[in-house]
């Protein structure tokens, strides 16, 4: 997958937050119980900014899922789950938010969870 933008006033000057050149792959493997994938992405540093805002640099994101789906009943499922977010530690900054220079995205993190659908 990627994803462009590009955006300038017409009078001249850089569109603010706008979103870097990004680029990765996703490897998935499912079937009727186990739902598992794994994500690489890249963002390329931003330096075409609005006016009074900072340029950020580039990082890579690595985030990995597994999801085991019990059915309990004829309209019910338990599903277990764990999620590993910025499995790098990449201090990331987003050139889309307001609050980049403030505060980064999250650093590395991992959930676990059960999900009760009926």
């Amino acid at each position: 997958f990627a994803d462009y933008v590009r955006g300038s006033f017409s009078g001249g000057g850089d569109i603010p937050r706008m979103p870097p050149l990004r680029y990765g792959m996703q490897l998935s493997w499912e079937d009727m119980v186990w739902t598992t994938q794994i994500r690489m992405t890249r963002a390329e540093r931003q330096n075409k900014v609005g006016l009074n805002e900072s340029k950020t640099n580039g990082y890579w994101l690595l985030n990995a899922s597994a999801n085991y789906r019990q059915k309990i009943t004829d309209n019910g499922n338990i599903m277990y789950f764990v999620k590993a977010n910025n499995l790098l530690n990449e201090d990331i900054r987003s050139s889309v938010s307001f609050l980049r220079d403030i505060a980064p995205e999250a650093g590395r993190g991992v959930e676990i969870g059960v999900r009760v659908e009926f």
